[in-house]
């Protein structure tokens, strides 16, 4: 039993390795603009390659709408911003990126993330709660 487990283990090792291979040979081939986001500590292969395909630069759009644009994440309808500028993503759009999105803020954010003015700022926000302050009447 024990000897069948570590084989297991191992081809699933293998697996795990040819597929990042497969990654990182793409991202060379077809995505060359995700050695520009992997210089982000905490932005892998598997992020960055997520981020890419839908990418497709700046266009006549707001400078604070162009992340939510390009990265398929939905915001709240307009209305719902007006009440409430600082609501969050809504659960429209690419989970699977959300998903990614937030396990490189984990990292960034975290213990092992290095210091770099996306994480000041990303520490500074979560401090004080990622909620703008509310004026009290």
């Amino acid at each position: 039993m024990f000897w069948s487990r570590c084989l297991e283990n191992r081809i699933v090792n293998e697996r795990i390795k040819e597929y990042d291979e497969r990654m990182e040979k793409i991202a060379k081939e077809v995505y060359p603009q995700v050695s520009l986001l992997q210089q982000v500590k905490g932005v892998g292969t598997q992020i960055a390659l997520t981020y890419c395909p839908d990418y497709r630069g700046p266009v006549s759009v707001p400078e604070e709408s162009r992340g939510r644009l390009f990265s398929r994440v939905t915001t709240w309808p307009q209305e719902l911003r007006e009440e409430e500028p600082q609501k969050g993503i809504s659960k429209e759009g690419d989970r699977y990126l959300r998903t990614m999105m937030v396990q490189g803020a984990h990292y960034i954010l975290g213990p092992f993330g290095e210091d770099s003015d996306l994480r000041r700022w990303g520490l500074k926000l979560a401090e004080r709660g990622g909620k703008m302050p509310r004026s009290e009447p």
